[in-house]
């Protein structure tokens, strides 16, 4: 393998790494506060009998922050929802192809979600807005949308590089030094 070819994956791998351990940090910490929450609702609300009005609020705001983090996550180690049946029956050539127009989808799909998602978030009926019962700006639970949107596009990306230097992509990571 080339120096520019090894230096691009390099680059890749190095940004794919650092985004995963961010990422990861903050579904763990999205999913264990959606967990506290709920526990904490259901607590105070059954066996107190005092509801916290804010919990159902936060819980749907963690919910939607740990499915785009972990959307990310899915497009980064290309563990996507897809059937393969028909498509693992062709040649690793066809099959690079179809990988790479996937990601190219992909990208295009993360890229205009981005753009449009960032005009909404920036909108002033989103960023001057409130949250019912919590009362916090509504552009800290909504930033959540264009960030996943472009760290997918990112990822996507990445996913063709590799692709395209038939790299591995999965759980583990490739290996430059072979």
């Amino acid at each position: 393998m080339d120096n520019n070819k090894r230096m691009i994956l390099n680059l890749s791998n190095q940004v794919n790494q650092q985004l995963q351990k961010v990422l990861g940090f903050l579904c763990i910490i999205s999913m264990g506060g959606l967990a506290i929450v709920m526990i904490l609702n259901v607590v105070s609300r059954y066996f107190i009998t005092y509801p916290l009005v804010w919990a159902d609020e936060m819980v749907l705001y963690l919910f939607s922050w740990t499915s785009f983090l972990g959307a990310g996550l899915g497009v980064q180690k290309n563990n996507m929802a897809s059937v393969r049946m028909l498509v693992d029956r062709f040649s690793d050539k066809i099959l690079t192809f179809i990988d790479i127009f996937i990601q190219i989808l992909i990208v295009v799909f993360g890229a205009t979600l981005t753009y449009f998602s960032y005009i909404w978030w920036s909108s002033s009926s989103t960023f001057n807005a409130t949250s019912a019962t919590m009362g916090v700006p509504m552009w800290v639970p909504t930033i959540i949308l264009p960030v996943s949107m472009a760290i997918i596009t990112l990822f996507a990306l990445t996913n063709i590089i590799k692709f395209y230097y038939h790299e591995e992509i999965g759980v583990d990571e490739f290996n430059l030094s072979n």
